[in-house]
């Protein structure tokens, strides 16, 4: 069993701080949330055959740009808001 030093040696300093470790947390994920969005836009565009199982394949490119635009604005959200989250 590790104790709570052996986690914090695995942790960068500047995530120990729990505030620091949830906001960057936040941002990893909607950074995640807009490649897979648009990796999956990418595939739909190259190889929109090779996709059978969505019949209408607009519908659903649409629903990744949404993705793509909602994973945006909740990083610049974030970015605006990191001065009232993460006061110095």
């Amino acid at each position: 069993m590790s104790s709570d030093n052996d986690l914090r040696d695995m942790i960068p300093a500047k995530f120990q701080c729990g505030k620091r470790l949830a906001f960057e947390s936040l941002e990893a994920y909607y950074h995640a949330e807009l490649a897979r969005a648009l990796h999956e836009l990418k595939v739909y565009f190259d190889n929109p055959a090779g996709i059978g199982e969505h019949s209408d394949l607009h519908v659903e490119m649409r629903k990744k740009l949404e993705e793509i635009g909602n994973a945006k604005d909740c990083l610049s959200t974030l970015d605006q808001l990191a001065h009232v989250l993460l006061p110095e």
